[in-house]
């Protein structure tokens, strides 16, 4: 995203001198102090596109945007430009910020923005500078606000989306190691207590025990990771739980939330998830 923001202020800074040959006729446009501001802006977008973002947090962007703005109401301040322009470049500011930064961001430069935008407009001279163009700024900071939190909002769905699909992926690697140790261990115990080892990583929990269904329907443990007592130790009549019951005679395989049980006699523990 740092790097996004350098093509966008090298290719702002490229740009308006190519706008500056057109035979434009506008009061008070002073082209040096122009090229000026966008000297200024290719060093700006040069430094952008070559930090080490990957070694700074993401809010260490934002000096970018700070950047472009006061660069933009300087060259307005001190030479009239066109309108135009000045509006394009304060709203192309605020959509970066928007896919850089989380939602909320825009927002809290709204207030800082208009004023440095009133700022820049009142200090413009000729017909169309001072307070002919004070309505600009009630349209052109609460547009590149709105602009900025719709794509805030639709790149954090992004990220979300990204995020999960990543943590799919990691739970399908780790099916597929139990698979691969499934399918290598012959031992029964051991790899009870190999599985209820990698059960911790992969379900997020403090502790696992893993139990086998005896041919009377009760759960006998067979091996055991972090868990307060020993295996050997659990035995649960099944069939007088009916949550367990239930679990265990379910053969549709239908999704749905897994079972909490709690105060379950020999458990070991107050509550614990129960995974079939």
């Amino acid at each position: 995203m740092g790097r996004l923001a350098g093509l966008l202020l090298v290719g702002s800074a490229v740009g308006w001198p190519v706008v500056l040959l057109l035979p434009l006729h506008i009061e008070g446009l002073h082209r040096p102090i122009i090229l000026a501001s966008c000297a200024l802006g290719l060093c700006l977008g040069v430094f952008a596109l070559l930090a080490p973002w990957d070694r700074w947090p993401r809010s260490a962007s934002l000096v970018l945007a700070v950047g472009a703005f006061l660069l933009v109401t300087t060259a307005n301040t001190f030479s009239a430009t066109i309108p135009q322009g000045f509006g394009a470049m304060f709203t192309t500011t605020f959509a970066w910020m928007g896919i850089a930064h989380p939602r909320g961001t825009p927002t809290k430069f709204a207030i800082p923005v208009g004023l440095l935008f009133f700022i820049a407009i009142l200090h413009q001279p000729g017909p169309m500078g001072g307070l002919d163009l004070a309505p600009a700024a009630v349209i052109v900071v609460p547009t590149g606000v709105l602009v900025g939190e719709v794509l805030a909002w639709m790149c954090q769905r992004l990220r979300d989306a990204q995020l999960l699909d990543r943590e799919r992926l990691a739970g399908i690697r780790r099916l597929v190691a139990v698979s691969e140790l499934l399918a290598e261990q012959h031992e029964s115990r051991l790899l009870a207590t190999r599985i209820a080892r990698m059960a911790i990583p992969s379900l997020g929990v403090t502790g696992s025990l893993i139990t086998y269904i005896e041919a009377d329907g009760s759960l006998a443990g067979a091996g055991a990771c972090e868990w307060p007592i020993p295996p050997e130790d659990v035995r649960i009549e099944s069939w007088n739980i009916p949550v367990l019951r239930d679990l265990i005679t379910d053969e549709t395989n239908a999704p749905r939330p897994l079972p909490i049980v709690t105060d379950i006699e020999g458990l070991g523990v107050p509550a614990a998830l129960a995974v079939p």
